[in-house]
Formats: structure tokens, sequence, C-alpha cells
């Protein structure tokens, strides 16, 4: 047995003419507007209730913190990112000759001593311990805040 073609649905007018306008790079408000203009009908007004506006600590005032550049992305990124490289850091900060600071870095993130052969956990600690620490911390704040936030 073959398969049935479902056929296709017809758009209305208004959904043509939106459709032909967002492809000349007009934004759907823009083509929206249009088809009234199109139609030489003025806009409906649509009778709304009057409220009054009513300030909320859970919604906050985004155009604001979007204006500020205050980003807790874009900072728990860096954070994390400092603190990957912050233990290869202090060892090139540290004492000893550039064979030796390279030899310890090398430590550090791997674990295994290149001048005497052997492994040890601590290295391994010492350097991916500051960017697994960033990263759980960074990771665990979204999450009280919003519990927080969603008790009160």
């Amino acid at each position: 047995m073959g398969k049935s073609k479902k056929t296709k649905k017809a758009l209305s007018p208004y959904n043509r003419h939106v459709q032909r306008e967002m492809k000349k790079g007009k934004s759907m408000k823009q083509a929206a507007a249009s088809w009234s203009k199109r139609a030489g009908k003025p806009k409906a007004a649509t009778k709304r209730k009057s409220t009054a506006k009513r300030s909320t600590s859970k919604g906050g005032n985004r155009s604001m913190a979007k204006r500020s550049g205050f980003n807790t992305q874009k900072i728990f990124k860096l954070v994390n990112t400092v603190s990957l490289v912050a233990p290869a850091a202090m060892r090139a900060m540290g004492p000893g000759t550039p064979q030796q600071k390279v030899a310890y870095a090398i430590s550090d993130y791997t674990g295994f001593d290149i001048t005497g052969g052997n492994f040890k956990l601590e290295r391994l600690a010492r350097g991916w311990g500051p960017y697994v620490a960033t990263k759980l911390i960074t990771a665990a704040v979204p999450k009280i805040t919003s519990f927080v936030k969603g008790m009160f």
C-alpha cells in the first residue's frame, strides 16, 4: 500500500501577505502593520482593563540589568578561566629555573613528575582543585539564588 500524501492547507490572505513582506526584509510587526494599511482599515482598538502596575521582586527591571553590563554568565566564565590558569601562573612567578617551573606546572596538571617519574594525587589536586571548586560554586550559586527567590 502506498502512503497517502496530506494536502497542504492553503494560507490565508493575511498569512500570505505577511510571508511576502517578511521575505522583503520587514519584521513581523511591520508586516502586520502594512496589512492593516493595505486593507484600508484602521487598527481595532482593544478594550483593556485599567489595572494599577504592581512591582514585583521576582521579575525585576531586566532592561536596567542589560544596560548596566552586569552579566553573571560572563563573570562566571572569567572566574573559571582564571581558576584554571592560576596554578600555572603561580608556578611561573615562583622561584626556580624556567625548566623547573615548566616541570612543576606540568606535574600540577597531570600529577606526574617528569624528573622523578612518579605520580602523586596531591599534585593533581593542586593544579585542578581551584578549577573544580569554582566550577562547583558557579554551578551552585544560580540554583541557590533561584531557590531563595522562589521562597519569597
